[in-house]
């Protein structure tokens, strides 16, 4: 009797966080986390794909097709496509979020915390040749450290006007499409290359890159970064969804549209997108190396 009135209660409580929120917001965003967690899937699949139909000495269909397929697509122009459009609609989204956030300061600080662990335990993986069928697992700068940046910035004009938000669009706008680019082409003139190419096999001290602006794709021991993602353009799509809710929700802060029934799973997941993103390395990492040790074992 208690267990069932505390399921009971469960299902209030969670119907009332689904009926409360505005709902097309966590349907994006769980949507979007979705197709990341499917995206990091596919890289794995790839890999190691690849790596087990060597060891089956190239005589089984299924790995060959994980190579193959997964390899097209990782390298396809759709993926090109598709993968920016989703880190700018994830950064779009988050502007939305933390536009109804009543402490964005904690947000900035509990993100930039878990983006500053990120990169230090991925670097010491690297350096210390942790998950070596991993390929790359040092990571600088991704989508984490964007909306973690993206949200610090927020917090000083976050009670300002919306002129204030707009002018911030507009000066990451111009940063991105006029001011970065031209930092890099000077690059390229001082020192006869590109930075990619200059930052190779250079130690701490010379190597001195932004990781706001551009990956340096072979440094710190000869190896690329992964999942790297840049402070901007994205940090604009950022402010850009801040600025959208201040018109759109501005006059009656609840959902624009209809909600359905089978959005509540969706939905649940895009109410934990931090938490998943996080977390979803973790266990696919673990998941595969285990994986691959009893298939290497095996053959």
């Amino acid at each position: 009797m208690a267990s069932s009135l505390k399921l009971a209660r469960r299902n209030i409580d969670q119907k009332s966080i689904f009926d409360r929120r505005i709902h097309e917001i966590d349907l994006v965003r769980g949507l979007l986390i979705i197709l990341v967690v499917c995206d990091h899937i596919f890289w794995n699949l790839k890999h190691y794909g690849a790596i087990w139909y060597d060891a089956s000495s190239n005589t089984n269909k299924a790995f060959l097709f994980f190579r193959d397929f997964f390899g097209w697509y990782w390298t396809s122009s759709a993926r090109s496509v598709i993968q920016p459009i989703i880190l700018m609609a994830f950064c779009f989204i988050s502007g939305v979020s933390c536009a109804f956030s009543r402490n964005n300061w904690k947000r900035a600080v509990q993100t930039l915390t878990i983006w500053f662990l990120i990169a230090s335990i991925s670097n010491i993986a690297q350096i210390f040749g942790f998950f070596p069928d991993q390929g790359t697992v040092r990571v600088d700068f991704n989508i984490i450290g964007v909306l973690g940046f993206s949200t610090l910035f927020y917090c000083f004009i976050q009670n300002r006007s919306w002129k204030s938000l707009a002018a911030a669009t507009l000066i990451a706008f111009v940063m991105s499409w006029f001011i970065i680019p031209n930092i890099q082409d000077n690059f390229i003139r001082f020192f006869g290359s590109s930075p990619v190419v200059h930052a190779e096999h250079t130690s701490y001290v010379p190597n001195f890159y932004f990781p706001f602006f551009w990956e340096p794709a072979e440094v710190f021991g000869g190896t690329r970064q992964a999942d790297y993602v840049p402070l901007f353009p994205y940090i604009m799509f950022f402010f850009g969804g801040a600025l959208v809710t201040y018109f759109v929700y501005q006059k009656k802060r609840k959902s624009l549209f209809r909600s359905f029934e089978w959005e509540r799973p969706i939905c649940f997941v895009g109410r934990h997108t931090f938490v998943i993103y996080i977390v979803h390395q973790a266990v696919l990492t673990g998941l595969f190396t285990v994986l691959n040790a009893i298939i290497q074992a095996y053959y």
